[in-house]
């Protein structure tokens, strides 16, 4: 029969290579995937603690200019007897 005399016969070594570098390279997509997400977290992480940072600055000027409003208050209330 001549429909068999075309079959190539499968070299296991090269099948599980080939099956081996898939399994690599996917592997290796998930790391490279993983790095970029890290380094996409940590600019978020940066521009968050910015904008904690610019915050508790404002905050604080916040904080001086009551102080300084009640101080001025109670000098005045002081001055009027009250």
């Amino acid at each position: 029969m001549a429909i068999f005399s075309k079959v190539t016969p499968v070299n296991p070594v090269a099948k599980h290579q080939a099956i081996s570098e898939d399994a690599f390279s996917l592997f290796s997509a998930t790391i490279d995937k993983l790095t970029d997400a890290d380094s996409g977290i940590q600019a978020d992480i940066d521009a968050a603690q910015a904008k904690i940072d610019a915050a508790s600055n404002e905050k604080g000027a916040l904080e001086v200019i009551r102080k300084r409003n009640s101080d001025l208050n109670a000098k005045i209330s002081k001055f009027f007897g009250q």
